[in-house]
């Protein structure tokens, strides 16, 4: 079976993979949403937000679609240590909020500070008042109210992910 555990190997990830993940994750979150399960649509919907934050910073780092995803990882690790983020709150590369915080320093450095930037800040913050990576080891419940809001800000990173690196 292709895509099984036994297949995927990290070193094989590429940047284009994250891209295409977090598409389908939104999609899942979605169709949870729809079928009532708010708390497992804002899970999916986080992960989503993770990779399209985590696959901008690798873009910004200079990856193309086609780079493996490890070598970007090393590099948003250094970057982030060089601009003094605190790489513990990273949830072993889940964070929304670390991700994010790499991508605004990285876009600051650039001079790439803007009103986007201040957009991009309410749609995390919506994001991230409601996801968090534990979800996954923990039952919960959600309003469907909370679970539209982050798949709005989530539609938001994936409508404008190519603004977020360039």
């Amino acid at each position: 079976m292709q895509g099984s555990r036994y297949d995927l190997k990290p070193e094989d990830e590429l940047v284009q993979d994250f891209i295409a993940a977090a598409k389908e994750r939104y999609e899942d979150g979605s169709v949870l949403q729809a079928g009532g399960r708010s708390y497992g649509s804002i899970y999916m919907a986080g992960y989503a937000a993770e990779m399209l934050l985590k696959s901008a910073c690798f873009l910004f780092l200079g990856a193309t679609a086609a780079s493996r995803a490890e070598d970007f990882r090393r590099r948003a690790r250094s970057a982030a240590e060089t601009h003094g983020l605190d790489t513990s709150l990273a949830e072993s590369g889940h964070s929304v909020a670390y991700w994010y915080r790499l991508l605004l320093t990285l876009r600051s450095q650039a001079g790439r500070d803007s009103p986007f930037a201040r957009e991009l800040q309410a749609h995390v913050v919506a994001i991230h008042s409601q996801f968090f990576v534990e979800m996954r080891y923990r039952a919960g419940a959600a309003s469907a109210a909370d679970a539209l809001d982050v798949l709005a800000a989530v539609s938001w990173l994936e409508r404008n992910h190519r603004t977020l690196y360039t």
